[in-house]
């Protein structure tokens, strides 16, 4: 081959490989799950990170699988109040409310999870939170399930859950280092979006990984409706320190926001705060 036909090879691919690069990153990025997912790695290096792993699972667990008792403890989790004193009193609704979580994290059967999520309350199917889940299913079980978004739900619990056979594997809690805090704000920075809820989660657990999820369901009244109408909204976040059957401990923060019309406290979104690799995803 002369030396002018290899320097035209040469010449064609530098200019080439920038367009390929593109076309395969935009390929991918394509294929990824939809961008209400959110997910904040930490790097595994990190010592206080390690030191952080250790020191969660050297607390004391009781079991939160099948627990026949799980009501009874709940009552006993840690409620701080700051600038909200009022809403001392609807204190037994958000118990209420973190152990409808807990139940439905651990259903053996797709309609007590779904009983759990939205039993008394106004509620509709959240469409992006369902987009989300389709597009998990497409990406990676390759799996496109068809028809309504209540079908697409049932699939994507089935399929993430083995058809409830992985609901043990949020095992134990962990009450002395769970909690909940509630607070009144006026600003609605917290509820704007998923994104801001999980840089909310990165700030409490700033040496781990994080990885937000909205709800599956928009109740009514929704987080909007409320602060349009009180010109301010009262959030809970409960921080409950998990362990898995991998024997790793994954605190959960859920967010809830108090609907004075219903007097009850509705989920808006999760944060799992991580260290090392995942194994399971909740289903929210």
């Amino acid at each position: 081959m002369c030396a002018n036909t290899r320097s035209r090879l040469a010449h064609i691919v530098l200019l080439g490989l920038p367009v390929i690069i593109l076309i395969v990153a935009i390929v991918f990025h394509k294929n990824l799950p939809p961008e209400n997912l959110e997910e904040i790695e930490a790097p595994s290096s990190n010592p206080v990170y390690v030191d952080l792993k250790e020191a969660w699972l050297t607390n004391k667990f009781e079991p939160l699988f099948a627990s026949s008792n799980l009501s009874s403890r709940v009552k006993d989790l840690n409620i701080r109040f700051t600038d909200c004193e009022e809403l001392k009193t609807e204190s037994s609704s958000l118990r209420e409310a973190v152990c409808s979580i807990l139940q439905s994290l651990t259903s053996e059967q797709f309609d007590k999870y779904s009983n759990a999520r939205v039993a008394g309350k106004s509620h509709t199917i959240n469409p992006k939170a369902i987009a989300l889940q389709q597009g998990i299913l497409q990406t990676f079980y390759n799996t496109n399930p068809s028809g309504n978004l209540e079908d697409i739900r049932r699939v994507y619990w089935e399929i993430i859950t083995d058809n409830g056979k992985n609901a043990s594997f949020w095992q134990s809690i962990c009450w002395e280092q769970s909690w909940v805090d509630c607070l009144k704000t006026n600003k609605f920075d917290l509820f704007a979006s998923l994104g801001n809820f999980t840089s909310f989660a990165m700030q409490q657990f700033p040496n781990c990984g994080v990885v937000g999820y909205s709800s599956s369901f928009k109740y009514t009244p929704t987080p909007e409706e409320v602060f349009e109408q009180e010109k301010q909204i009262a959030a809970a976040h409960a921080y409950i320190l998990v362990k898995t059957s991998e024997e790793k401990a994954y605190p959960l923060i859920f967010q809830f926001h108090w609907a004075p019309s219903i007097k009850a406290w509705l989920p808006d979104f999760l944060a799992v705060a991580y260290v090392g690799s995942r194994k399971m995803d909740p289903v929210f």
